[in-house]
């Protein structure tokens, strides 16, 4: 074979190679649970910069379209809602699809809608983030309000086959109430989440007024009491 002619052709292909696109920071090669329970796996496209987003919907195509030399297109990554799927997965993310009504609004929200739960602790009694969206009309600089958004998600919880729901202090007592050595662990304070006392004599009014003053926030000890009941509740 004439060395020149093959040198053209390697270089051709290597040029060929070359153009071949690679995955963009949000795109991930992840896993897709349909609503059948079937999986497929390809491309996942979610911004993690923008968290309240990925709760809505995601984008998913095959892997392959990477391979070809054009970018891809938009009409080759179709939109996937929170309702079209179970979930998703990829690296060491995991989202659930729940319907959620907030009871406590008026409207469409106290119907419920699909969201895409970002899974925070897994096991019998599992926590979820849920993210804020930012407000249509911002003041002041966008950059650290989604800084704000980003870095203080609201937690829900979820036990068995009961519904998500926001995170309290009755609802984590009721789902730990049937584990006697967590039970009794959080009835002493033990997980940081009872005060060391009132201060000496204060009228009903004034031990009120000092509870929620300082009473700790759930979000300081739930992750220690959940991890715990879920290990022991795991081996029995």
């Amino acid at each position: 074979m004439n060395i020149k002619y093959l040198v053209v052709c390697l270089a051709s292909c290597m040029v060929k190679l070359s153009v071949a696109q690679e995955a963009s920071d949000n795109q991930y090669q992840g896993t897709i649970i349909n609503l059948d329970g079937t999986e497929s796996q390809g491309v996942i496209e979610a911004n993690l910069q923008y968290p309240w987003i990925i709760q809505k919907h995601i984008r998913f195509f095959d892997a392959s379209l990477l391979e070809q030399e054009e970018r891809v297109k938009l009409k080759d990554k179709p939109k996937l809602d929170a309702k079209d799927l179970v979930g998703f997965r990829f690296e060491d993310k995991v989202y659930e699809s729940h319907k959620y009504a907030d009871l406590s609004a008026l409207g469409p929200k106290a119907l419920g809608t699909n969201y895409f739960f970002e899974l925070a602790v897994d096991g019998p009694i599992k926590l979820y983030k849920f993210y804020d969206s930012p407000p249509t009309v911002m003041q002041g600089d966008p950059e650290a309000i989604y800084a704000e958004l980003r870095n203080n998600p609201h937690l829900y919880i979820k036990k068995g086959d009961e519904k998500i729901d926001f995170l309290s202090t009755s609802k984590l007592e009721k789902f730990i109430s049937d584990s006697p050595e967590v039970w009794n662990k959080y009835e002493k304070g033990e997980y940081g989440n009872k005060l060391e006392g009132d201060g000496g004599k204060k009228s009903r009014l004034g031990k009120l007024i000092n509870k929620a003053m300082n009473t700790p926030s759930i979000n300081s000890y739930v992750y220690e009491v959940v991890s715990e009941y879920n290990a022991l509740m795991s081996n029995k």
